[in-house]
């Protein structure tokens, strides 16, 4: 469709929208074009796209949309508004009020996301997905909707017990991700339900709401383990209720320890490559404890940050087909450092300035020419390096395949990144090698498990087949004793027989 056919068919459909249809049928078929066409709008639109939006935008959120009494239309109104968000961004479209009329609105749409059978599902994905990629949740705290926001974790949780969608998991494991890492304060009701979720009678029970919990907690470990740990003795419940990582991360928590002897770190993780020159900012790669995987969602820190309630900023990721969230590794920093002109977290600017000595400005070929975006690009660098340094965890080959495609991504912005390039395919050789030897040692150990087993029932055949021998000897003797006393009867039957036949001749003599 040409962009003035599209400005036009948004007008039209604006102006229905501001005198909508009686008929549920003939609103929902109107809404699903809006949708259709939102959809084909780019982020940022040039002024007469604007203007185009203008009357679709305010007819969206008038309260004969908003407060609708069909749940479908309101599903419809909440997928073509978060259209509006991804459109408008990083600017929120509506003011604080109507705003937080909007969030409401869209958390009671997610409740459909436990029937996946229903006629508006895709249409909640949809919406999930946007919120996610454009972290929406920030703008949510700064309308301090706190309580929405429990309600929505609490939601979450209870609906990956009807929903294993893969893409729904990411979009709600990103969203949790984002509202823990970027809040202030983290709510006890939010920790409380996280807690539950991973206790360990719900990885049978209830699989999916574990696994989300589990993702979620390990996302945000360095920030939420403080939270944990007063919460978990506060309650008075043994550690050995929940799943291991609870425990790893009181553990961590009760330690204030945070540096590690270089020397002895090295010698425990085998082998490093220092590809900044500095002690300080090594890569380390770390021969795993045991043949059990991180899970499949590892990827960067969120580089979303608060901005004033008159300008609240969101930002779109550089994918809005993946959903990364955070390692766990960094600690979420508002405070900001300017690092040769780029103003980045001041957590990160060591790690840049490292960076900037030893290879220059790496973003000065980038696309993006606005400094802001440069910042955040190479932010993500930083956090890319940062979980690199980690020894905390070990990297594994999907963790390594998620930050590869970062790094490629990273690259089609014209960020120089050869250097992060090489030394990362060193890490994934030398993880496949570490995985080829986890697997060939379990294969070794299931094979001695087969063996020991087929040993073991060969120990119990030969038993019971001495046990045959023994019983089949037995009634051999038994079948040689009758037909002994079966002689000797018709030995006496025929003694018997030889009498009676005496007895008749004598008889016939007289």
């Amino acid at each position: 469709m040409a962009g003035k056919e599209l400005e036009q068919r948004l007008i039209d459909d604006g102006h229905k929208l501001l005198a909508p249809p009686y008929s549920i049928d003939d609103l929902l078929s109107i809404l699903d074009r809006i949708e259709v066409s939102l959809s084909k709008v780019n982020q940022s639109p040039h002024g007469s796209m604007v203007a185009a939006l203008s009357p679709l935008r305010i007819a969206l959120v008038s309260d004969k949309l908003l407060r609708h009494s069909d749940t479908d239309v309101k599903v419809a109104v909440a997928a073509c508004i978060s259209q509006i968000i991804r459109i408008t961004a990083p600017e929120a479209p509506y003011d604080d009020k109507k705003m937080t009329e909007v969030f409401h609105l869209i958390v009671a749409a997610f409740q459909k996301l436990s029937h996946m059978s229903s006629c508006c599902y895709s249409k909640v994905v949809s919406i999930l997905v946007t919120i996610a990629t454009t972290r929406a949740v920030v703008v949510m705290m700064d309308l301090d909707c706190h309580e929405l926001i429990v309600e929505m974790f609490q939601l979450f949780l209870i609906i990956t017990r009807s929903n294993n969608s893969d893409v729904v998991s990411a979009a709600m494991v990103a969203i949790m991700t984002i509202a823990i890492l970027e809040s202030d304060d983290i709510s006890l009701e939010i920790v409380n339900s996280l807690l539950v979720s991973v206790r360990k009678e719900n990885q049978n029970v209830a699989p999916a709401s574990w696994k989300l919990g589990k993702e979620v907690i390990k996302n945000c470990a360095a920030k939420i383990g403080p939270c944990i740990l007063r919460t978990v003795k506060s309650l008075g419940v043994s550690l050995d209720n929940y799943d291991q990582i609870i425990y790893s991360i009181c553990q961590k928590a009760t330690s204030n320890i945070k540096s590690f002897d270089l020397h002895s770190s090295e010698e425990r993780l085998g082998q490093s490559m220092d590809f900044l020159g500095s002690e300080s900012l090594k890569l380390f790669m770390q021969q795993p404890a045991s043949t059990k995987t991180c899970l499949d969602q590892s990827a960067i820190p969120w580089n979303c940050e608060k901005q004033e309630s008159k300008n609240r900023n969101l930002y779109i990721p550089f994918s809005e087909d993946t959903f990364p969230a955070n390692s766990g590794g960094a600690n979420v920093c508002s405070e900001t450092t300017l690092v040769q002109g780029y103003e980045v977290k001041t957590s990160l600017a060591a790690i840049l300035t490292s960076i900037f000595a030893k290879y220059g400005d790496i973003a000065a070929n980038c696309h993006y020419k606005s400094p802001t975006m440069r910042a955040s690009l190479l932010e993500t660098v930083c956090n890319i390096v940062q979980r690199l340094q980690s020894t905390d965890m070990p990297l594994t080959l999907s963790e390594i395949k998620v930050l590869k495609n970062e790094i490629k991504d990273l690259e089609g912005e014209q960020l120089k990144l050869s250097w992060l390039t090489q030394p990362l395919e060193k890490i994934s050789e030398f993880e496949k090698i570490a995985e080829m030897h986890s697997m060939l040692k379990s294969v070794k150990a299931n094979s001695m498990m087969i063996v020991k087993a087929a040993t073991k029932e060969l120990e119990e055949e030969l038993t019971e087949l001495v046990a045959l021998q023994k019983r089949m000897g037995e009634t051999e003797n038994r079948i040689k004793a009758m037909k002994l006393v079966a002689r000797k009867v018709d030995d006496a039957i025929k003694e018997a027989e030889d009498q009676d036949r005496c007895w008749l001749r004598q008889i016939t003599l007289l």
